[in-house]
C-alpha cells in the first residue's frame, strides 16, 4: 500500500525506460537505539553487498548508477531521495 503523501516520479511501465536498474533493497536494525543496516543485491543475481548505515547505501548507489557527485551541476532533475 502507498503512502497517500507520496506521488510516483514516473507514470507508464518503468521498463519501457531505456535505463532501467532493478535491486532488492533490505533494510534493518538489531535495536531501536541502533543505526539502520542495508544490504542490497541487483535484479540479475549478483551477489547481495550490505552497508554500515544508509549513507554508506546511498553512496553505494551513486556509485553503482554512476551519478554525478553530491553537489555537481545536473540539467535533469533526479527527485527526492
Amino acid at each position: 500500500m502507498s503512502h497517500p503523501a507520496i506521488k510516483p516520479l514516473f507514470s507508464g511501465d518503468p521498463g519501457a525506460c531505456g535505463d532501467t536498474h532493478t535491486f532488492v533493497l533490505r533494510v534493518w536494525r538489531a535495536q531501536e537505539n541502533q543505526p539502520w543496516r542495508a544490504s542490497l543485491r541487483r535484479g540479475d543475481g549478483a551477489a547481495v553487498t550490505h552497508y554500515a548505515s544508509l549513507l554508506q547505501l546511498l553512496n553505494g548507489l551513486i556509485d553503482e548508477l554512476n551519478l554525478p557527485e553530491a553537489g555537481a551541476a545536473s540539467a535533469t532533475p533526479r527527485g527526492v531521495l
